[in-house]
C-alpha cells in the first residue's frame, strides 16, 4: 500500500505524517473487537507501550513489555495480545517509510530478519523515554516543526536500534527449546511482578521468593534476558512512573518520592536528575 494511504483503525489517531514520518496514537480498550489481534501492519513501526501487555507474532508464546518498553514491528506483519487488566493495549508510535526504517537497522547492527521474525522489547532507559515524550507533546500540540520530527523520530528509532543491537550481542544462548522458554516465562513472571510493584523495597532474594525461583539463578538469567539489571529494570520503572505522573498534573514531589519506594525527596530528585537529565521540578505540571 501506498506510504501515504493506510486504513486508520478505530481506536487509533494519526498525529503527524509527512514523506517519511508518521505518528500516532493506539489506546485500544482490552474489551474492544481489535484488542485481541491486529491485521497485518501497514507501517514499519516504533512502538513506545504505556501500559504493561502481554503480546506475540506468530505461533510463539506471548512475551511481556512493560510501560515505556520499545517494540519495533515490520510492515506484513499481525500482532496478537493477551490483557495486563482492562486498560488494553495504549501506545504511542512512529511509522518510518520502509526503506528509511531498514537502512537504520542495519546501519546500528540491529537485523532486519531477526526484528520481522522475532517478539522482542527493548527496555529503554528513563532519559529515552523523556525524548520521547517531549516529541509526543509537541506534535500532539501541534507546536514543533516538521523537520525537527522527523529528525526526532529518526533519533529515536536509531538509540532503538543501536540498544536492541547490544543487547542481541551480548545476549547468552541460555539453552534451546524448552529450557529457553522457561527461562522466558520466568523473566516475563519478574518483571510484571516489578511492574506492579515499583515500590518495593524488596532484594533479590525477596523477589526470588515471590517468582518461585533462587536469587542466583534470577540475577543471572533476568540479564541476560533483558541487558539490564534487576536493580536498574526497578529504578526505570519508578522513574518511568514518575515522568507519566509529573507530565499529567500537579504532584508533590516529596509525596511521588515516597509512593515511588525512594526514602526522600533528594534521593528521588538526585535519582531523577541523573537518569532522565532534568530535575523533577522540570517536569511538574502548572
Amino acid at each position: 500500500m501506498a506510504w501515504n494511504k493506510e486504513r486508520i483503525l478505530p481506536v487509533e489517531r494519526v498525529l503527524f505524517r509527512s514523506g517519511i514520518v508518521k505518528v500516532g496514537r493506539f489506546d485500544c480498550p482490552a474489551s474492544h473487537a481489535c484488542f485481541p489481534r491486529t491485521a497485518p501492519l501497514q507501517n514499519d513501526l516504533l512502538v513506545f507501550v504505556r501500559h504493561p501487555l502481554w503480546w506475540r507474532r506468530g505461533s510463539g508464546d506471548y512475551r511481556f513489555v512493560e510501560p515505556g518498553g520499545a517494540l519495533l514491528h515490520r510492515a506484513g506483519r499481525e500482532i496478537e495480545r493477551r490483557s495486563v487488566n482492562a486498560r488494553g493495549d495504549r501506545a504511542d508510535w512512529f511509522g518510518i517509510r520502509p526503506d528509511i526504517f531498514r537502512a537504520t537497522l542495519t546501519e546500528h547492527g540491529a537485523d532486519p530478519v531477526l526484528v520481522t521474525e522475532r517478539a522482542l522489547s527493548l527496555v529503554t532507559a528513563p532519559r529515552l523515554r523523556w525524548r520521547a515524550h517531549r516529541l509526543l507533546t509537541d506534535v500532539a500540540a501541534q507546536r514543533s516543526d516538521p523537520l525537527a520530527v522527523e529528525e526526532g523520530a529518526l533519533a529515536l528509532l536509531a538509540a532503538v536500534a543501536e540498544g536492541l543491537s547490544g543487547w542481541t550481542r551480548t545476549r547468552s544462548a541460555g539453552g534451546r527449546g524448552a529450557t529457553r522458554a522457561r527461562r522466558r516465562r520466568l523473566v516475563d513472571r519478574t518483571r510484571l511482578w516489578i511492574c506492579a510493584h515499583p515500590d518495593s523495597g524488596l532484594g533479590l532474594a525477596g523477589i526470588a521468593l515471590e517468582v518461585g525461583t533462587s536469587a542466583w539463578h534470577l540475577a543471572r538469567i533476568f540479564r541476560e534476558e533483558c541487558g539490564v539489571t534487576l536493580h536498574s529494570y526497578r529504578q526505570h520503572q519508578r522513574l518511568g512512573r514518575a515522568i507519566a505522573r509529573l507530565t499529567a498534573g500537579p504532584e508533590d514531589l516529596s509525596a511521588l518520592a515516597l509512593d515511588l519506594g525512594y526514602s526522600s525527596h533528594s534521593h528521588f530528585s538526585r535519582d531523577f536528575r541523573r537518569h532522565v537529565g532534568v530535575p523533577p521540578s522540570r517536569l511538574k505540571s502548572p
